[in-house]
């Protein structure tokens, strides 16, 4: 039996990890899927929360939030999605 508070919340929106567009989920679906950003043709995405604890308010708060992790598990994440030199500014996290 499937109860809906034992379900775990969706993002609303995804932030494109290269650079930081945002893509509203309900215009997408399996039959219509976002497989890469409109602006740079990147594949990967984080998800997009006002509420921290559920996803991240723009692509600075998830460097910045990676930062902050212990080396031993920063080295474990998969390299698309550590923090880098960002592709679109001067800044560096």
């Amino acid at each position: 039996m499937d109860n809906k508070a034992s379900r775990k919340p969706r993002p609303s929106a995804v932030i494109c990890y290269c650079c930081g567009e945002q893509y509203s989920l309900r215009k997408f679906s399996r039959e219509n899927p976002l497989e890469a950003c409109g602006e740079c043709g990147a594949e990967h995405f984080i998800p997009f929360s006002r509420d921290c604890l559920r996803g991240y308010l723009s692509l600075a708060h998830y460097h910045t939030l990676v930062s902050l992790l212990p080396e031993h598990i920063r080295s474990q994440l998969p390299p698309e999605l550590c923090p880098r030199q960002f592709p679109f500014g001067s800044v560096s996290v």
